[in-house]
C-alpha cells in the first residue's frame, strides 16, 4: 500500500490552519510511514510546516507559488507520487477537517485502498449527512451497492453543489446523498490519466513541470509554469465528469472546520456564545467570536461572527459565513494579499 497526504487550502488563520494540518499527519501515520507523507501548501505555511513536521521529507514539501485550487496540486503531487512508485496509491486528505472516530476512519482508508487497486478506480468518502447543509456540496450514490470485506459503497450517480434550503432538505430525505468531504483515494497514474483525458492542457502544463520535479532549476520552473495554470477544482475538472467513481459511506465524526461557523462547534461554550479570547456577552446570544488579543463586549445582539486579528476585522451574520470566501476573493482582486 502507498499512500500520499496533502494539504488544502484552509479558511483559519495560518498558525491554526498549520496545527490541523498537524493532526491530519498524526491520523494517518499508523498507515502511513512519515517518509511516504506527502504536504503541498502555499509559501506563506511552508516554514512553519518543516518546523512542525521535521520528519517528512524535504522533497515531500511542494510549495505552490500561488494557489490555483485544488486540481493543479493534486495533479503535481501525483506526478511526485508515481515518480517514486508507479504503482503508488494517493490519499488525498485537506487539512482543515476534524475527525473523531480515527478507528473507523482508518478502517474505511484500508477498504478504500484495496477498491481502489481492485476496481482501478477513484474512491471518495462520502459523510453520512446529520443537518440539511447548505454549505458543503454532496455526492448522490446510486442504488448499486458493492460489497468488500464488510465494507459498503455505491457508485456516484453525480456530484451536486451546494444546495439551497429545500434542496438541502431533500436529500436528507432521500437517504441517498453524503456530504462531499473532499477525500479522495486513487491510484497516481488513474488519477493522471483522467487529467491528461479531461483537462490536457493542465495535464501538459503539469507533465513538463514535473519533468523539473528532482533538478535544480524546480523553483525556477515552478515559479514559471505554475501562476499561468487554469485555477481549477478536482471536482469541477475530474469528479463531475469522470466514469465509475465509487463513494464509500462514511459516519467518522467528520466537521469541515473550513468556516468559523463550524470551528466554533469545537470552541468554550459562554453564556449562550461560543467564543475564543476575553469576551463580554450582555443579553446576547447565538454568536461566534475569535479576539485573542482584544476583549470583544457585544450587547443585545445574536447569531454574530465577530473575527479580530492583528490587521483586520470581521462582523458578519452567522447564516452569511459562507461568504466570507467572497470577501476574500474581492480583496485577492484588490491586491490586498496582506490581509490574506
Amino acid at each position: 500500500m502507498r499512500l500520499s497526504w496533502r494539504v488544502e487550502k484552509v479558511l483559519v488563520s495560518g498558525p491554526s490552519a498549520v496545527r490541523i494540518g498537524l493532526t491530519t499527519v498524526d491520523r494517518i501515520l499508523p498507515l502511513v510511514p512519515s517518509e511516504r507523507v506527502m504536504v503541498v501548501t502555499g509559501a506563506s505555511h511552508a516554514e512553519e510546516i518543516k518546523a512542525l513536521l521535521p520528519d517528512l521529507q524535504p522533497q515531500n514539501i511542494l510549495v505552490e507559488p500561488v494557489g490555483r485550487n485544488t486540481l493543479p496540486c493534486i495533479g503535481l503531487a501525483a506526478h511526485a507520487v508515481a515518480r517514486k512508485d508507479p504503482e503508488g496509491v494517493m490519499l488525498i486528505l485537506p487539512a482543515d477537517h476534524l475527525i473523531t472516530r480515527t478507528a473507523q476512519f482508518r478502517s474505511l482508508v484500508v477498504k478504500g485502498v484495496e477498491l481502489a487497486c481492485l476496481k482501478e478506480t477513484i474512491v471518495t468518502l462520502g459523510i453520512t449527512p446529520t443537518r440539511p447543509e447548505t454549505g458543503y456540496g454532496y455526492i448522490e450514490a446510486s442504488g448499486e451497492e458493492l460489497k468488500l470485506n464488510g465494507a459498503k459503497a455505491f457508485r456516484v450517480a453525480s456530484f451536486h453543489e451546494k444546495p439551497s434550503q429545500e434542496k438541502a432538505l431533500q436529500y436528507l430525505d432521500r437517504g441517498c446523498f453524503y456530504w462531499n468531504s473532499g477525500m479522495f483515494i486513487f491510484q497516481a497514474r488513474a488519477i493522471l490519466a483522467w487529467m491528461r483525458k479531461l483537462t490536457p492542457d493542465l495535464a501538459s502544463d503539469l507533465e513538463a513541470l514535473a519533468e523539473k520535479l528532482d533538478q535544480t532549476d524546480f523553483e525556477a520552473a515552478i515559479a514559471e509554469i505554475y501562476p499561468n495554470l487554469p485555477s481549477i477544482s478536482i471536482d469541477y475538472g475530474i469528479m463531475e465528469k469522470a466514469a465509475d467513481i465509487l463513494v464509500l459511506p462514511a459516519d467518522i465524526g467528520w466537521s469541515d472546520i473550513g468556516s468559523w461557523t463550524v470551528a466554533a462547534e469545537h470552541w468554550p461554550y459562554i453564556e449562550g456564545n461560543m467564543a475564543q479570547g476575553e469576551c463580554l456577552f450582555i443579553e446576547s446570544e447565538g454568536c461566534v467570536v475569535y479576539s485573542p488579543q482584544k476583549l470583544v463586549t457585544l450587547i443585545g445582539v445574536k447569531d454574530l461572527i465577530v473575527v479580530e486579528t492583528e490587521d483586520a476585522l470581521l462582523v458578519c451574520p452567522k447564516d452569511r459565513d459562507q461568504q466570507i470566501k467572497d470577501a476574500v476573493e474581492t480583496l485577492k482582486r484588490r491586491g490586498r494579499h496582506e490581509l490574506l
